[in-house]
């Protein structure tokens, strides 16, 4: 029994490993190559710009994203142009009562420096 079971382990030591699948032959022909990789970790950008602007109001449009690439001059959103209106209109609203009250004033000054100054008096000392 002992040499059975050694002559059946030897011949299957002795069994050929399956030989590796052949190639196949295919006509040559331009084709595209998909490569894909994998990784984990966090991504770290290798340029980072902080935009400030001085305006303000609601964002009616936004045709950037973040990440995407932009170029000088390019649109980054669209503000609602009515809250900045508003300001330059009662900007110059003030401006113009300004130039009024300084018109005014000017108005009245040549007025006060036409008339005589009147002498001052003196009283006699007791």
């Amino acid at each position: 029994m002992k040499r059975f079971l050694a002559l059946l382990l030897g011949l299957a030591a002795c069994h050929k490993a399956q030989s590796a699948p052949l190639y196949e032959k295919v006509p040559v022909a331009h084709r595209d190559i998909v490569v894909s990789a994998s990784a984990s970790g966090a991504i770290q950008p290798i340029l980072t710009l902080s935009v400030k602007s001085k305006a303000s109001g609601e964002i009616l449009d936004m045709p950037v994203q973040t990440g995407d690439d932009v170029k000088k001059g390019q649109l980054l959103a669209k503000i609602d142009p009515r809250i900045p209106r508003n300001d330059l209109t009662q900007a110059e609203a003030s401006l113009a009562v300004a130039k009024a009250q300084l018109d005014s004033s000017n108005a009245v000054r040549p007025c006060t420096r036409a008339s005589p100054s009147p002498k001052p008096t003196t009283r006699p000392r007791s």
